[in-house]
């Protein structure tokens, strides 16, 4: 997969696929769809937790530009990239896409 590097640690993360170990959300874990949106009743799972799961979830990064992000659940495994990813998360609109707010404050990404 070729992708673009971004150097510049204003431009935050770059669009790949990450393991996320850990994330800096105080408390619990964040769930999300397995498919469709919640009014589906399908059961939410979870994709990332604090502290750090022993079973990292692989997520797609997608850097949407000024801080903001998509993160795509992918399953368990493993990925080309493994980085921690630290930052603030919001709700989904629908199905399994979460946004991340990058802030240079939590830059745990190595």
């Amino acid at each position: 997969m070729s992708q673009e590097l971004e150097t510049s640690a204003a431009q935050g993360l770059e669009t790949g696929v990450y393991v996320i170990s850990s994330i800096a959300f105080p408390g619990g874990s964040i769930g999300v769809e397995k498919s469709g949106p919640r009014a589906s009743g399908i059961t939410p799972r979870n994709v990332v937790s604090w502290p750090a799961s022993p079973d990292p979830e692989v997520v797609q990064v997608k850097n949407l530009g000024g801080g903001r992000y998509n993160l795509i659940s992918g399953g368990l495994g493993t990925s080309p990239k493994s980085k921690k990813l630290v930052g603030v998360v919001f709700p989904p609109t629908s199905g399994e896409t979460w946004g991340l707010e990058y802030k240079s404050e939590y830059d745990g990404y190595t």
